[in-house]
């Protein structure tokens, strides 16, 4: 809509298209600021974190591209903000509930983040979190997926609902068949190279220190709940194809990236400068 509100202003439809990417790319940029700040990565390297995030296929959802992944990546990555942030007032409930919301209407992909989002509610408690609070976020979290679920009806979304149902159903059978185990690899490294790289960088006692952490729950039931999900067009029956994985695939990539980098964070500050100075390169 704001592309056609602009081309009725005098831009061409093309530098319409261009500027709403341009605005969106602004919005993931301060929302991975953000996040870079919940994960406590010291100020010397935030701007290097910020840079790992950013450097995925993924960015290619804001250069010029009349999709809904770019306004997917930037409301997901202002969710996860959210996500990481101490559970210590109401207010801080509403907000991610809030951030669920935007994010689950930007795509009706985001409706699975409810396992992690209940995993935050439930699980192992954060640093300043507070029972009360948590049980606020679990009953927010349910009533913004209620609003979404009746916004997507309302707006005429549940045959396409039933049709994402029948893809998803057909492309788990025939998954194996329909992928070369190859392309799994391809996908993975085009929407989160830095998930290859960090747990080489990071080392065995950090890793091992991050599973154990409470923020490790969510980040990684987000990653391995979108898994799947990365490859349901290739795999299914409708013709869009393999040039359409990388798209399905953001909302993975980024959790995996954002994983990625909670993981570095465990480092201490020296180490964590080496290792971002070996990753970006490569990314």
């Amino acid at each position: 809509l704001v592309p056609i509100g602009l081309r009725r202003l005098g831009a061409s439809l093309y530098q319409g298209v261009s500027l709403v990417s341009a605005a969106l790319a602004l919005a993931f940029f301060a929302g991975a600021w953000r996040v870079t700040g919940r994960l406590g990565l010291p100020s010397e390297a935030r701007v290097a974190s910020c840079a790992a995030i950013a450097c995925a296929g993924t960015l290619q959802a804001f250069a010029g591209y009349a999709e809904s992944a770019g306004l997917l990546l930037a409301s997901a990555v202002w969710w996860w903000a959210e996500m990481l942030a101490p559970l210590e007032r109401t207010r801080q409930a509403l907000r991610t509930a809030s951030a669920f919301l935007a994010m689950v209407l930007s795509h009706r992909l985001g409706v699975v983040m409810l396992l992690p989002l209940a995993w935050r509610a439930l699980g192992p408690p954060l640093a300043g979190d507070r029972p009360e609070t948590r049980r606020r976020l679990l009953l927010l979290g349910a009533a913004a997926a209620l609003v979404a679920g009746a916004g997507t009806m309302a707006g005429g979304g549940g045959r396409q609902l039933g049709m994402d149902l029948r893809d998803m159903m057909g492309a788990l059978t025939g998954m194996a068949r329909a992928v070369p185990p190859g392309d799994y690899l391809n996908t993975l490294a085009l929407v989160a190279p830095l998930a290859f790289l960090a747990p080489w960088l990071a080392g065995r006692e950090a890793l091992a220190g991050f599973v154990r952490s409470p923020l490790a729950g969510p980040l990684v039931a987000g990653s391995l709940v979108l898994l799947p999900l990365m490859w349901m067009v290739p795999a299914n029956a409708h013709g869009l194809g393999a040039h359409r994985d990388w798209d399905l695939a953001a909302l993975g990539g980024l959790t995996l990236t954002l994983t990625a980098v909670a993981l570095l964070a465990r480092l201490p500050s020296g180490r964590l400068r080496g290792a971002l100075v070996c990753a970006l390169p490569l990314l």
